[in-house]
């Protein structure tokens, strides 16, 4: 999965790799507290990466967090000095930042309602339930941290998540043994994530947690250790086959996908379609997400020649649907042009259908256009 996050022109695309770049050099400076040269590398790297990372910003949250703990409860005033070379290079690329996108990333409605998962058609809920309020908002929180490492869409994607989670968990009971401060440098990132998402502010949720992934790894590794010195003399064949449960299935689905490659929805079907198909005054109707791909293609695939409609409605009830869908009634050719959502397009197919019929359809992967008969 991160290979394939990773191709994708997405605000998530860099996660993983910013993620592992900062523990590296956080590596670095707890090899070397007292050098300041490594709290500098250290302080560069966030305050570029938080421009291409929203998970590089959570990634830096919970480490100036523990860093400051521990400078406060060591009571060692030399400490002071490279925390303060952080938090001026993060906290002034952070205000630029906040001025040139988080401002208004923070205020999309539409990125909050979906994510918040409302209507029939919403994404599953990202935005933890708090207060829980009945038991499908507490069951939110062990499903949520079930599919951190078993979801399809998660930033582990395993296949013996049970295993993994064991695992990783063995590791983080071995950290807090002996050395708590060191796992709280990994855990508090997505803790920060999950109080964000509590407030409404950053869905805690699938390929937006990427960004823990390194963490995950990381105290995964540490709870093999742990097995390696619980199990007797004679366990290493108990060991090495925890190991191949727990990389067998993920080496045998990467395997498979260099095969059979994850792909997005291709547009080039149903648009090739309408090319050969649209006639002069048919209506070409679509959501609202997919207007720039109407800019991008209209000109090539000559869409010009209908007269378009560009829907509102974003994950709404059926009601909302029907009364933006009224201006199309009366038209003996309107097309409808879906990608993406299928949900939404499998509404909008139904309620035009009872108002009239469908004359042809044309599907490609993920996509779909329609052309109905709206004068019954």
């Amino acid at each position: 999965m991160v290979i394939y996050y990773a191709s994708e022109l997405k605000q998530y695309a860099m996660d993983f790799a910013a993620a592992a770049a900062l523990c590296a050099l956080l590596a670095r400076v707890e090899r070397e507290p007292e050098r300041m040269r490594a709290h500098v590398w250290l302080a560069l790297a966030g305050a570029v990466m938080i421009w291409f990372s929203h998970g590089a910003l959570l990634l830096l949250a919970g480490i100036g967090v523990t860093l400051a703990a521990r400078a406060w409860g060591s009571r060692d005033g030399r400490r002071i000095y490279p925390l303060m070379v952080l938090a001026c290079a993060w906290g002034n690329s952070l205000l630029a930042l906040y001025f040139a996108s988080l401002r208004q990333l923070g205020g999309h409605a539409g990125l909050h309602q979906y994510w918040a998962g409302f209507g029939d058609y919403g994404a599953e809920r990202g935005f933890a339930p708090f207060p829980p309020r009945s038991l499908e908002d507490v069951l939110w929180y062990p499903q949520t941290l079930y599919a951190l490492f078993g979801g399809e869409e998660g930033p582990v994607a395993s296949r013996v998540a049970p295993v993994m989670l064991l695992v990783c968990g063995l590791g983080v009971w071995r950290g807090f043994r002996e050395n708590p401060g060191r796992k709280w440098l990994l855990l508090l990132p997505p803790l920060v994530a999950l109080a964000l998402s509590m407030l409404g502010q950053y869905p805690f949720h699938g390929r937006l947690l990427l960004f823990a992934l390194p963490g995950i790894l990381l105290l995964t590794a540490e709870g093999l250790t742990v097995l390696e010195r619980v199990l007797p003399a004679g366990g290493k064949g108990a060991w090495a086959a925890v190991m191949l449960v727990l990389l067998a299935p993920t080496a045998a689905s990467s395997a498979l996908k260099l095969v059979q490659p994850r792909a997005r929805e291709d547009m080039r079907a149903p648009l090739e379609h309408l090319q050969a198909n649209l006639r002069p005054g048919d209506v070409l109707f679509m959501d609202h997400q997919r207007r720039r791909q109407y800019d991008y293609y209209r000109g090539r695939y000559g869409l010009d020649r209908a007269r378009v409609v560009i829907g509102t409605a974003l994950r709404m009830e059926a009601l909302d649907y029907a009364r933006e869908l009224e201006a199309l009634r009366g038209h003996s050719r309107v097309w409808v042009l879906y990608s993406h959502t299928p949900g939404e397009a499998s509404l909008v197919r139904d309620q035009l259908s009872q108002w009239g019929r469908v004359l042809e359809e044309r599907e490609g992967r993920g996509t779909r256009a329609t052309l109905f008969d709206l004068r019954g």
